[in-house]
């Protein structure tokens, strides 16, 4: 599935109007805590990028591992990820995008910068 994230205010978000239209707030929205980070490297510091996020392993430039520590308290509210380089941790809109779980591996393609 392809996703689109933009920097708006100096913080990246994804580009997700179903989850808004579901009733769903836009600072849920917001990608931090890693997240963020992984999204300015993948960038090249732009403003805005798709990905190709697939469950299925695929050619990738980037794989996010779920960890056994599920980060801040419970796992309904954020998931650990470990890339090559840093964590990366996901809130409960990955629940959302993913079918209402945490996938244990994410495959990620830059599609357009």
């Amino acid at each position: 599935m392809k996703h689109t994230f933009n920097k708006e205010e100096g913080g990246w978000f994804i580009d997700l109007p179903q989850y808004l239209e579901a009733g769903g707030d836009k600072v849920d929205l917001q990608m931090v805590a890693g997240a963020d980070t992984m999204l300015d490297l993948l960038s090249d510091y732009g403003s805005s990028i798709t990905l190709d996020i697939s469950l299925e392993n695929c050619p990738h430039q980037l794989i996010l591992v779920l960890g056994e520590d599920m980060g801040l308290e419970g796992a309904d509210y954020v998931a650990t990820y470990k890339s090559q380089d840093f964590p990366v941790w996901l809130c409960a809109v990955t629940l959302y995008v993913f079918g209402g779980e945490y996938p244990g591996v994410i495959y990620i393609n830059i599609v357009e910068k």
